[in-house]
C-alpha cells in the first residue's frame, strides 16, 4: 500500500511539474507576442518554424515578402532576398548578420537581425540547424498610449499626439491643417518635446520612440 501511494504521490507530482511546464510556456509565448519586435525562428531552407504575432504580421506585407510560411520565405526585392538567403547560411556558420529588407521599389522597410542559434530537439528534428530572424519596421505602424510618453517624458496630451503622429510616417504640416491649428504652434510643440526626450531632431526622436519593444494600441 505504501508503494502505490508513493506512485500516486510521484504522478501527482509529475503532473504538477507538466502543468507548470505548460503554463510557463504559455506565458513565454504571450510575451513574445507582446513585443512589437518580429521574432521568427527559421531552417536552414527559410521555412517558418515559429513566428510571433509580429512577425506574422511582417510576413504578409506583399510589397516586401512573396510568399511565407508554409512556403519558404522569398522576398520581392532580389537584392534583398539574397541578402537574407545569406544571413540565413552564415548563421548556420555561427555567424550574425544586420540587413535592411526592402520592397519591390527598393523602399527600405524592415531592419534585420539573424542570429545563430544552439542545436536543440525541439526544433532540430531532422538535423537541421535553425536560426533567429528579428525584425523591425523602420516605420512604426502602432501609436504609443499618451499615458506612457508622459510616464516617461512627461509630455502633455498634445504634445504626445504630435509624436505619436510623427512615429507614424507623418510631418507637422499634415498634423497642423488636421488639428487646425498654426505651424508655428506646432512648431513651438515639437520643441517642447524634443527637449523633454533629450534629443535635437525629429529624426532623432523618431528613432528613439520605434524602438520602445511592446506592441500596444494607443489609450
Amino acid at each position: 500500500m505504501a508503494d502505490v501511494n508513493g506512485s500516486l504521490r510521484d504522478k501527482a507530482a509529475d503532473g504538477i511539474v507538466q502543468a507548470a511546464i505548460v503554463g510557463a510556456t504559455s506565458i513565454g509565448i504571450e510575451a513574445l507576442n507582446a513585443l512589437s519586435t518580429g521574432i521568427a525562428l527559421l531552417d536552414t531552407r527559410s521555412h517558418v518554424l515559429w513566428a510571433n504575432a509580429t512577425a506574422t504580421r511582417l510576413f504578409n506585407i506583399r510589397a516586401v515578402f512573396k510568399s511565407s510560411s508554409p512556403l519558404p520565405l522569398a522576398l520581392c526585392n532580389a537584392d534583398s532576398h539574397e541578402t537574407l538567403r545569406e544571413a540565413i547560411a552564415d548563421a548556420c556558420r555561427s555567424s550574425s548578420a544586420a540587413l535592411q529588407l526592402r520592397a519591390n521599389d527598393a523602399r527600405a522597410v524592415i531592419s534585420a537581425v539573424v542570429l545563430p542559434l544552439p542545436a536543440s530537439r525541439e526544433w532540430n528534428l531532422h538535423g537541421q540547424s535553425a536560426v533567429l530572424l528579428a525584425m523591425n519596421e523602420l516605420i512604426r505602424s502602432r501609436s504609443i498610449p499618451d499615458r506612457w510618453l508622459s510616464q516617461m517624458f512627461g509630455l502633455t496630451r498634445a504634445e504626445a499626439s504630435i509624436t505619436n503622429w510623427l512615429i507614424l510616417g507623418r510631418t507637422i504640416d499634415q498634423y497642423a491643417q488636421h488639428r487646425g491649428v498654426s505651424l508655428e504652434t506646432v512648431r513651438s510643440q515639437l520643441k517642447a518635446v524634443l527637449s523633454k526626450t533629450g534629443v535635437s531632431r525629429q529624426a532623432q526622436l523618431v528613432a528613439t520612440l520605434s524602438r520602445l519593444p511592446i506592441e500596444h494600441a494607443s489609450s
